[in-house]
């Protein structure tokens, strides 16, 4: 047996545990028609990259919103905890996307083993740049976004790249 499965295994349970709870969501979403998407006022979802964790979002109307999430890190040990304020725009000729752009901060606790103090915490800003996809018929939306973090506190000026796919239920 390969003394690094267990590793891999136990690398891989989270990423196979938010696939899991990612599809269950999905499923249930679909199902539920009683409500339309475009009367939403919050949505409550889930997210796979950084941070894979839970997003709450509150909508200020058409062209605004405010977005939490919290979760973990995939690729080590910890937390990131993130706020934006975010800039909705409809995409003309496709009716429930918009493209959006905003601004926040973050705060990330990291296992990274490799420097003499094992746990780290960074906070620092970012900016978000995204796609939002509302479905007519289903109170869900399906979004994608990129966030460029500013790291302030720990290493000044350190810039991260950190990718999202989510899925949110609108109501």
């Amino acid at each position: 047996m390969n003394s690094r499965f267990p590793e891999i295994y136990r690398a891989m349970k989270p990423v196979k545990n938010a696939l899991l709870f990612t599809a269950f969501f999905a499923v249930l979403f679909l199902n539920i028609t009683g409500l339309r998407a475009q009367n939403k006022d919050w949505g409550l979802g889930f997210r796979i990259g950084n941070p894979t964790g839970i997003t709450v979002k509150r909508y200020l109307g058409a062209a605004n919103a405010l977005e939490v999430a919290l979760g973990t890190n995939y690729n080590n040990d910890g937390f990131e905890l993130l706020a934006h304020y975010l800039f909705h725009f409809p995409i003309n000729g496709a009716p429930g996307l918009d493209w959006y752009y905003g601004f926040g901060a973050q705060i990330q606790s990291h296992d990274r083993g490799e420097r003499e103090v094992d746990n780290d915490i960074e906070m620092g800003a970012d900016g978000v740049l995204g796609l939002e996809y509302s479905f007519a018929n289903a109170p869900v939306a399906i979004f994608l976004d990129g966030m460029l973090f500013l790291e302030i506190i720990d290493d000044p000026l350190n810039l991260d790249l950190d990718l999202g796919i989510g899925l949110r239920y609108n109501f």
